[in-house]
């Protein structure tokens, strides 16, 4: 069932690739990286569009199947689940993380102390509730809230520009290019957008005329995530591995919203909106692809996700820190990178194979009418 148009779809890959990139992660990659984190991003997500490409090239050959559908036809039912069942736990761990850091962005930018039960519980609720709705309805939601958080995020990254010095980005690779490979490898869970749009074809109102869109949301997302790291080595310099997050960090550092009537209230109330939507419908994700893991209905996902959250967020009780820590160790970074990496070329190989056997089909049927 055809549930998003072009609009919304791009729409939802460009949010996905927003909340995570925009808090703890220039600083974890300043930590990498130094003042050159921002060749890291441009990189990271010129790999990004490159498999949204071969992502986009299923879409345009069969508009109609969905990835259940090409991967089931293609490697059998078995292996789709184990696929689908990663794709689970990735799509949970972000909602986790976003999570954890809209919590962390609420004691940094409103409240020296919050108790992350008292945080956690509608949290998780909202973002639940979200996850409960049709794609159709999320669709819908991020279309609605789409240009409010973006002005938020230009927001963010205008402000404070008139303070940064450009100079202090210079010079370029000056400790070769070992960190920008480290950088590479650290933060590769931030990335993998990729991954929303692989969950969404087939359920998309396609037009072949209109495949740009996609490559529009998603260029300008980059460049918006590009600039704010560029703005915040420029801002923090050699203080930049000290910060915490990002999204914070820049305005409370900029003397311009003071002046301006605090306009970062506006920014703040924009970010929280952006955090309690993207761990929905990350949360939205980990269902539907637990769902078709393990053929339990959406309801009862919904149920043993839910307990699965709170388990984590409660008994495992975690800050921030220790999450990043863990996401740092070799065993996560290189799970990461093949959930990332592997699955769409496992898509786009499944492409090819059902292109040449269509190809094959088509030759038969012309000669078996030859033949009569």
């Amino acid at each position: 069932m055809k549930q998003l148009t072009m609009r919304q779809a791009g729409m939802m890959l460009s949010y996905s690739m927003i909340s995570v990139k925009f808090l703890v992660f220039p600083a974890l990659l300043a930590r990498f990286s130094g003042r050159d984190s921002y060749i890291v991003v441009t990189i990271c997500f010129g790999l990004d569009l490159f498999f949204i490409g071969l992502i986009l090239l299923t879409l345009y050959k069969f508009p109609n199947k969905t990835l259940k559908d090409i991967m089931t036809e293609t490697y059998g039912t078995v292996v789709t689940r184990i696929c689908f069942f990663v794709i689970f736990l990735y799509m949970f761990i972000k909602a986790i993380l976003v999570i954890k850091e809209a919590h962390t962005y609420f004691l940094d930018a409103m409240f020296r102390d919050i108790s992350i039960i008292m945080f956690i519980l509608p949290f998780i609720a909202i973002s639940l509730y979200i996850a409960s709705k049709s794609l159709k309805t999320v669709g819908r939601v991020i279309e609605f809230v789409f240009v409010i958080v973006f002005l938020g995020i230009l927001v963010t990254v205008i402000i404070p520009i008139k303070e940064m010095d450009l100079f202090s980005i210079l010079p370029v690779l000056e400790n070769g290019v070992a960190p920008i490979g480290m950088g590479i490898g650290k933060v590769a869970f931030s990335f993998g957008d990729q991954i929303v749009l692989m969950l969404i074809i087939g359920k998309i109102k396609y037009k072949k005329e209109k495949p740009k869109n996609f490559f529009f949301y998603a260029l300008i997302t980059s460049l918006l995530v590009i600039c704010l790291n560029i703005l915040f080595i420029s801002l923090f310099e050699s203080m930049a591995i000290s910060q915490q997050l990002a999204a914070s960090d820049i305005p409370l550092n900029s003397t311009a919203p003071i002046t301006i009537g605090r306009l970062d209230w506006i920014t703040i109330i924009l970010w929280v909106l952006t955090l309690i939507i993207q761990s929905g419908v990350f949360m939205f994700f980990a269902v539907e692809s637990f769902a078709e893991s393990t053929s339990v209905p959406k309801n009862i996902s919904l149920i043993i996700v839910s307990f699965t959250a709170m388990i984590v967020l409660f008994i495992v009780a975690l800050n921030l820190a220790k999450i990043i820590e863990i996401m740092l160790t070799p065993a996560f970074v290189y799970s990461a990178i093949v959930v990332q990496v592997i699955l769409p070329i496992m898509l786009f190989i499944a492409t090819l194979i059902i292109m040449l056997r269509k190809k094959k089909r088509g030759k038969d049927c012309e000669k078996i009418k030859e033949n009569i």
